[in-house]
């Protein structure tokens, strides 16, 4: 019994310290793969710092065709993702990575395989293509003879290849939608279409199809190669036995077929005359009549007395008499001209500019007279009506042209060492 109950504890005890050490394997496991994470992440980083100067250069040549760098799946001499090519399917699935579009409302068939486009930005700014695939999920077309790159293979992959291929290859680069115009024959000219307009229709066959038209027009951007869904299912129909249509029948397509959406990138007026219309006091508003005219004036009343209320609270009847005074002497002085002191002395200035100069100064309607100035008027002084402190006290003015005296600097008699020394022993 007792080797029962000995055995009993020993294997307790064991499956105690497997479940403990269990538990310590577990976490140290855990702190490595943590720090395995770390290090791998760290890694990445520096990997895409080393390379992000090469990244940023290319990005410049390409312009908005850039797609996003830096995912580091693998080191940048081998993985895709460093490149500018088309990035996997699966990258769209990770939410951590977005494209550079916002939220773009995807729309079937926006652009189509075929369709003549212009490149607005990036290197080949300027230079119309024709669409050699389009993506709808990935807002992106591929061009046939704009956009490419030469892409080198390795060793490695070219093995892979049954055929022999060459160590470079011409491929096509992904454009966004937001890159690209469609470009629509409209005449005898091209012609940029900056927004389109997609509508669902019957394909004639119990489908849907896409149907894109000009915002405000109704021209038909797939009018190249029209559907005429009522003849291909009158075709069809034929073959059924169906009541009889008379002439004046209408088609059900006919009935559903939209002709025209209103739209706001073309205003049916210019907005000056839109402006004009929805003011409500505008001489074409038909709204206006003598009882609203009545009430405004009555409103601009109300606020001429409000103000006039105000100055009187602010002003004093004592202060207006004041100012009214104020205001007639200086239109009797306007009146009356210059006085006899005033006069007096201007002549007293004359006269002592004349002292001083000798020249006298030439009347204003004499030098009108003559076309030319005269070599007197040139030197001719200003009139000094009073003069400064410094000229009545003898002393000389800054602003003559006399020159100033000579400064002299004090002069200290000079002591020898001793002499000083002994001067301060005795004090």
């Amino acid at each position: 019994m007792e080797s029962i109950l000995r055995r009993s504890a020993r294997a307790i005890k064991k499956r105690d310290v497997y479940k403990q050490t269990r538990i310590e394997n577990l976490e140290y496991s855990a702190k490595q793969l943590a720090a395995k994470a770390l290090r791998e992440r760290r890694q990445k980083l520096q990997e895409y710092a080393r390379y992000a100067p090469d990244a940023e250069r290319k990005a410049f040549w390409l312009g908005g065709s850039t797609p996003y760098q830096g995912l580091g799946y693998k080191t940048p001499p081998k993985s895709m993702s460093h490149t500018y090519t088309d990035f996997p399917d699966n990258i769209r699935e990770n939410p951590d990575y977005k494209w550079d579009l916002g939220d773009v409302k995807i729309i079937p068939g926006y652009f189509r395989k075929g369709d003549r486009v212009v490149v607005i930005s990036g290197p080949d700014k300027g230079l119309i293509d024709t669409i050699d695939a389009a993506d709808n999920d990935k807002q992106t077309v591929l061009l046939l003879r704009l956009n490419r790159m030469y892409v080198s293979y390795s060793a490695e992959v070219q093995k892979l290849y049954k055929e022999k291929v060459g160590e470079m290859y011409d491929m096509q680069l992904p454009v966004q939608y937001k890159d690209i115009r469609l470009v629509h024959r409209l005449g005898n000219r091209d012609v940029i279409v900056g927004k389109m307009l997609v509508r669902k229709c019957d394909d004639g066959e119990g489908g849907v199809a896409y149907q894109r038209f000009i915002p405000g027009t109704y021209e038909d951007l797939d009018a190249a190669n029209p559907i005429d869904y009522a003849k291909k299912r009158l075709d069809e129909d034929s073959q059924r036995r169906k009541p009889e249509m008379l002439p004046s029948d209408t088609w059900l397509t006919q009935a559903n077929e939209v002709s025209w959406s209103p739209s706001l990138d073309h205003l049916p007026m210019p907005e000056s005359v839109v402006d004009e219309i929805i003011t409500p006091f505008s001489r074409l508003n038909p709204n206006i009549d003598d009882a609203l005219v009545e009430k405004t004036m009555a409103k601009e009343a109300i606020k001429e007395l409000k103000q006039r209320a105000v100055k009187v609270m602010v002003s004093s009847p004592a202060k207006e008499v004041y100012n009214r005074r104020l205001e007639a002497a200086r239109l009797a002085r306007e009146e009356a001209g210059p006085s006899e002191e005033v006069l007096s002395i201007l002549g007293q200035a004359m006269a002592k500019n004349f002292k001083a100069t000798g020249r006298q100064p030439v009347p204003i309607e004499s030098r009108r007279s003559s076309g030319k100035r005269r070599e007197s008027d040139k030197a001719t002084v200003p009139i000094k009506i009073r003069s400064s402190n410094r000229e009545s006290s003898g002393k000389p003015s800054l602003r003559s042209k006399a020159p100033l005296p000579k400064y002299k600097w004090p002069t200290v008699p000079k002591k020898s060492i001793r002499a000083r020394r002994l001067a301060q022993n005795s004090e």
